[in-house]
Formats: structure tokens, sequence, C-alpha cells
């Protein structure tokens, strides 16, 4: 049976041969994030750590503080988080000092889109992943996850990785083209989303996904919602439509509007 990790506050912060205990922390939350199992041995990770169990634990708790998670363990054993609570040591993985690059290359793009598509799933929406489709033109587009739930489409470009405005900005745009394309190839949509062809009406909406926290959270009408943050913007999207970017089409009819912007 699992039980939470034991508060050990009352063991002093400690320094190994002269390393603070941040990077303490750190290295445990490297250790804990790149594990491929659903838990580790308290006793091999102390002695890899060169530290008593006492005093991993101590940290191991500052980690998940850091996380905002709760830690658990079952015997001699540290559970792992999974899922949102993976997410979130990620981020304070960061927080703690690590590079992004470094965090982003043990959480793999694959992992981070898979999870996304879980929590859309979990939420009511039916989900494809890597969806391909060509415009009338002809030009080939692909996104990260398509998720339908009447009268919502959510086309999402999910970016694991930290960027700054300017990057964003063309992430967005591009997203917003995707977007459009689909929406001005009607037949197309239907058939690649037969659950749709009887719907009166849908909202097409853009999302980005990101693992970091970005600034800002919307650009250009578009929401940029961080993983870990992702249930509760699923959860609160029906009443927020009106506010952010979306494309109206009436699949029942196969026709199409122009873009709604939020006034």
């Amino acid at each position: 049976m699992s039980k939470p990790i034991e508060n050990t506050n009352q063991i002093p912060r400690i320094t190994i041969t002269g390393v603070p205990a941040r990077n303490l922390e750190l290295q445990i939350a490297k250790e804990l994030l790149k594990s491929e199992e659903k838990s580790l041995e308290i006793g091999k990770l102390s002695k890899k750590l060169n530290i008593n169990e006492a005093q991993l634990l101590d940290a191991a708790n500052r980690v998940w503080e850091a996380a905002g998670i709760r830690g658990n363990q079952a015997d001699t054993r540290i559970l792992l988080p999974a899922g949102e609570d993976r997410l979130k040591l990620a981020v304070a993985t960061v927080t703690l000092g690590a590079t992004v690059e470094e965090t982003t290359s043990i959480l793999t793009w694959k992992e981070f889109e898979a999870f996304c598509a879980k929590v859309l799933e979990e939420n009511g929406y039916s989900c494809t992943q890597e969806f391909r489709f060509k415009s009338i033109q002809g030009k080939r587009f692909e996104c990260d996850i398509l998720a339908t739930r009447k009268p919502l489409i959510l086309m999402a470009d999910c970016k694991h990785y930290a960027g700054h405005v300017r990057g964003l900005r063309a992430v967005v745009e591009k997203q917003i083209g995707r977007v459009s394309n689909l929406c001005k190839n009607v037949p197309t949509m239907i058939r690649s989303m037969p659950e749709i062809v009887d719907w009166s009406e849908a909202f097409v909406i853009p999302v980005i996904i990101t693992l970091f926290p970005e600034n800002p959270s919307i650009m250009d009408d578009v929401p940029v919602v961080p993983g870990f943050k992702l249930n509760q913007f699923i959860q609160e999207l029906p009443s927020n439509t009106e506010k952010i970017t979306r494309l109206t089409v009436y699949p029942s009819r196969q026709e199409k509007l122009p873009t709604n912007r939020p006034k």
C-alpha cells in the first residue's frame, strides 16, 4: 500500500561535499524524471547519490513541493509520478536548474503528445494524432492532434520546448493557417471525421499546447496552454469560445464561414 513520503523537515538542509542542497534536489529530480520504471528503490538511489535515506527523502520532499505534487512511497520504493504530475515534475526540474534541452530530451515529444491526447479523451473528445489532410489546392498539412466533441473541433499543435515570443508567433500563425485550410475543404473534413457529418454547426479552434508555461498565454486570440493546465482549459472551453479565434463551418450543409474573432 502506498503512503505519502514521510515528512523529514526536522533534518537540516544539507550540503554534500560542498554541493548546495538545491543541486541535490536537481539531481534527484533528474533521477525521478528519467527513470523508465514506475518506482525507484530508495536504498539504491541513496547509494548512487552518496547520501543516507533520510536525507534523500527530505530532498525528495522539496522536489515534490517545487513541482506542486504529492510524493508517495511503497515500503522501500519511491513511487514515480505519471501523467500531469510528470509534466509538473519536468517543469520543476527546469526551475531547479536543469536546461530546457536536457529536460525535453528526457520527456520526449511523443510522450507529451500522447499525454495531451489522453487528457482530451478523458474529457469526452475523440482524438486523431498526426492528423493529415490536403487543402483545396492539394497542399499537404499535418497537425499533432485533431479532437472532436460536438460542437467543437480542436486542432492542437504540441510544443514540448520553451521558445520566445517571436518563435511563438510563427507557431501560432502556422496553426491558424492549418485551421483555415482545413475549414475551406469541408468535404475533406467530413470524410476524415465522419462523426461530424450531421452536425448543423461546428467551431474549429486552433490551440497551442506547450510543456512549459509561455508568455503570453494568448497570442492573436489563439490560446497557448501549458500541458499541466490542459484539463482545466478543456473544461472551461465551452464557456470561453467567444473569446478566442474560431472558424465556423456547417458540416451538414457543407458550407463554410469566415473566421470569427473576439470583439
